[in-house]
């Protein structure tokens, strides 16, 4: 696709359908097109040329959910290959490989479009909570795979019409300028420079401007009459609320001139990536100010403002979008059970487990000590009257706030035990140990398992005087299945102390309960353990688990795997700060694979 085209798929798109569905499937295809050269690269200080900080060998079983390379233990996203080629993370070959990764075109999220509509136009009706469901890349939502079809051009376009006819209601507070004092076009002019900067996350091109101008000029021809100016800022309105510029984020940057085939991201490229990736939303005033001044390319500047990121509190939108993603929860607000044997559960329940696994999320990675130990151990909660007999604890508050409770000793540690990540990861009438093992085996350690043969049964119903240890024993017991099942159900049993809705309890069909278990592949945290505080405490200390969360998190950053010499550092550097997660977030935005690519 030629600049030309790209821009014209800006501007058009507003008003002509057609255009839009073009557009899709051709987008980025000649990126060169738009690519701009220089000579040298931005003055950041890199890490790429330093001494040796691994060397990842061939050897290992390549069971990781997302491997590259020829590590034991993926990397996030599909099944690691193992066995590879060894990859030595020094000097100049280090810098080529973290400086050379993919750069995919990402389309918004549902939850960054409604984010980006809040902070530019101050609408909080969530729009996009009705479009078609988002890419789903490994644990995470990732819109790289799909291009738009014409259902979703249809619904993107009702959702810039809504939002535009909207704000124009409140002129005053839309348009940067007053258009009885500075004249209708001039002040039209101004709002189009203004918005369409915010909007596209740069400043907009003289050509971009000039045809958003023609935009509002045509107006009067299909109309057949002069319009107010509020028609005049809707229809240009909602045509930016349709470019690709706006619903995409272009990742084309510099070309180097080293050989190597990389581009550094320009100072706008790396402030939405910052944005995208801190707040899960569009760069603020702040943040483009500095693009503006080619701070972002410093050291000093980055850090600043990733400093600043942090401290916002839009930062917790970052926390709460990529915990419910990876701990697969996010179906949570949704989710169904069988109310024969739940009649409890209702939207108030599912509330509720929502806001009080958020909250913990946010108690530790925001407000807390950040640290990943704390995350998967700390025993407290935060309750409501529906989530307390849950918990078996009195509720301490008033009305139906959440509270923050310290539960009972021996009982629950981190996220694993909360209800909300139990409810989820269960049957609609019974708990899972299956379900459960998968999720501490796939997102919590990264490691893949092959799907289930497409005949397997429906799980063993629950029947009177069978605990589910014994209903689930054939599992093991039956050769084609043990391979799977030996790696799943010994840590699904350690969780048997929490029923389908996350509830405690201690005895099932009249016995007490067996939640002994065996965690491995977890290195020297591998081991028997007896229930799930026991369990938390050994993915607490397993190196395992760290690596996995650091390579999720690259993930989230990068929309793609992370290579291995980006992955060691950024491991090394989460383990010299003591696994304190905002300190890995910091490491993921200084490191190259952030601020530059390779344009496919």
């Amino acid at each position: 696709m030629t600049n030309l085209t790209w821009r014209k798929c800006s501007v058009v798109v507003g008003v002509a359908l057609t255009a839009w569905a073009a557009c899709t499937g051709s987008i980025g295809s000649d990126p060169a097109a738009k690519r701009k050269t220089g000579g040298g690269e931005p003055d950041l200080a890199t890490t790429g040329n330093g001494t040796a900080t691994a060397t990842s060998t061939g050897t290992g079983t390549g069971s990781g959910a997302g491997g590259s390379g020829g590590g034991g233990t993926g990397t996030g996203g599909s099944a690691g290959t193992g066995g590879g080629p060894t990859v030595v993370c020094t000097g100049g070959q280090a810098a080529t490989q973290m400086r050379t990764g993919a750069l995919p075109m990402r389309r918004l999220t549902r939850t960054e479009y409604n984010n980006t509509i809040r902070d530019l136009l101050g609408d909080t009706a969530d729009l996009a909570t009705k479009f078609s469901l988002d890419d789903a890349v490994g644990p995470l939502l990732n819109n790289v795979a799909s291009s738009v079809n014409a259902l979703m051009a249809e619904q993107y376009r009702d959702a810039a019409e809504t939002l535009a006819a909207r704000a124009v209601a409140n002129l005053t507070q839309l348009l940067p300028c007053n258009p009885a004092t500075a004249g209708e076009d001039a002040c039209a002019l101004q709002f189009i420079q203004t918005f369409a900067r915010r909007a596209f996350r740069r400043p907009a091109d003289p050509a971009e401007v000039t045809a958003l101008q023609k935009l509002t000029a045509n107006v009067y021809s299909d109309i057949g009459a002069k319009p107010d100016f509020a028609t005049r800022i809707r229809v240009v309105l909602s045509a930016i609320l349709q470019a690709p510029s706006f619903l995409y984020r272009p990742q084309m940057g510099v070309q180097l001139t080293d050989g190597s085939g990389a581009v550094a991201l320009d100072d706008y490229e790396i402030a939405t990536r910052l944005s995208y990736f801190f707040w899960a939303s569009t760069p603020d005033d702040a943040l483009l100010a500095a693009a503006d001044a080619k701070k972002l390319t410093t050291a000093p500047g980055l850090d600043a403002q990733v400093t600043r990121l942090i401290a916002d509190a839009k930062f917790a939108r970052t926390v709460e979008s990529f915990h419910t993603q990876w701990l697969g929860v996010d179906e949570l607000p949704t989710l169904t059970k069988d109310t024969a044997v739940y009649p409890g559960f209702g939207d108030a329940l599912r509330e509720a487990m929502w806001t009080d696994l958020t909250m913990f999320v946010d108690d530790v990675v925001v407000k807390g000590d950040a640290r990943l130990a704390t995350l998967l151990s700390a025993s407290v909660a935060f309750v409501t009257p529906a989530t307390a007999p849950l918990y078996g604890v009195p509720y301490p508050g008033k009305g139906s706030e959440a509270v923050k409770v310290q539960l009972p000793a021996g009982e629950r540690a981190g996220i694993i035990t909360l209800p909300g990540f139990l409810a989820v990861h269960a049957n609609p009438n019974q708990g899972s140990p299956i379900k459960r093992g998968i999720a501490v085996r796939e997102r919590l350690l990264c490691q893949g398992l092959p799907a289930p043969p497409a005949d397997v049964p429906a799980p063993p119903a629950p029947r009177p005087g069978a605990t589910t240890r014994e209903r689930f024993a054939t599992h093991t017991s039956v050769a084609a299945c043990a391979g799977c099942h030996t790696l799943i159900d010994p840590i699904g049993f350690g969780l048997e102390n929490y029923d389908g809705i996350g509830k405690y309890r201690t005895m099932e069909e009249g016995r007490a309960l067996d939640s002994s278990g065996e965690l491995t592949g977890a290195g020297s945290a591998s081991g028997k353990f007896t229930g799930a505080v026991e369990l938390a405490g050994r993915l607490a200390a397993s190196d395992e688990v760290r690596a996995c969360v650091t390579s999720v998190w690259l993930r989230y950053a990068l929309g793609r795997a992370a290579d291995e010499c980006t992955l060691d550092r950024v491991k090394g550097e989460f383990a010299a700060k003591d696994h304190d997660v905002r300190q890995l977030l910091m490491s993921v935005a200084r490191a190259d694979a952030f601020r530059y690519g390779r344009v496919n």
